[in-house]
């Protein structure tokens, strides 16, 4: 009996440890210094750079209560206060289809243009296997050798379209997911995790040091204002808020 109860207070110890490592921007914060993870302690968001005495960027702790909080209201402001978010998911969501079928256009054109290169070197192969010309031979080699930098610029294309068009995949999907969200939930989410999911859910991220705390989405669809690159493919990103620390 006693060890059964030694138990239960182990595992009631690593719950609350489990509780109190809960943290709103875990994963969603990063140092606007030198672009680390800020990871959460008791109280404040830390740079991991400071683990490295060599290399800390110098950005200091960021209030966590206070942190977390204007985090959320800035949100609810987006989500609540401002244009009806649904419908704001429905126009993006039309953007969205748009661009789906101009990749797949795009994607047909230079498939079309690997097929006329193909033709191409047949026509010329057969013309340089009919000729005793040293001089017309060379000029064809070359066409060739052009024909081939051709195809080479168009798989690089096509690569490319199939990197858009998997990003697009994925930003479809999540637009699907907030649209879901929006239409069965009306009341605000009351709790942390209702929350955190939310902000997940947006693709935000937060961005923080000792003068400048910044909030932006990262959702493809949403606007064309800013592109960074992610792993080779182009990411839509805004900046929805910024104060100063």
């Amino acid at each position: 009996m006693e060890a059964a109860n030694a138990a239960l207070r182990s595992n009631k110890g690593t719950l609350t440890r489990n509780l109190e490592r809960f943290a709103l921007l875990r994963g969603i914060i990063t140092c606007g210094t030198c672009g680390r993870v800020l990871v959460p302690d008791e109280g404040s968001y830390r740079c991991n750079s400071r683990k490295l005495i060599a290399t800390h960027c110098g950005n200091g702790s960021m209030n966590r209560r206070k942190i977390e909080a204007w985090v959320w209201e800035s949100i609810e402001e987006l989500l609540y206060n401002s244009e009806p978010f649904d419908e704001r998911i429905f126009e993006a969501q039309k953007k969205h289809e748009a661009d789906e079928t101009s990749t797949e256009l795009a994607r047909g054109e230079a498939e079309k243009r690997i097929s006329a290169i193909a033709r191409g070197e047949q026509r010329i192969l057969r013309l340089i296997a009919g000729s005793e010309d040293a001089d017309f031979i060379g000029n064809a080699e070359t066409q060739l050798r052009q024909l081939a930098a051709d195809r080479a610029r168009a798989k690089s294309d096509i690569e490319k379209l199939e990197r858009a068009k998997t990003s697009q995949n994925e930003s479809s999907s999540q637009l699907e997911q907030l649209l879901l969200w929006t239409v069965s939930n009306s009341e605000r989410p009351t709790t942390p995790e209702g929350r955190r999911e939310i902000l997940k859910l947006l693709g935000v991220k937060v961005s923080a040091n000792k003068s400048e705390w910044k909030i932006s989405l990262s959702l493809a669809a949403r606007t064309s204002d800013h592109n960074i690159l992610v792993n080779g493919t182009q990411v839509q990103t805004i900046v929805i808020a910024s104060r100063a620390a």
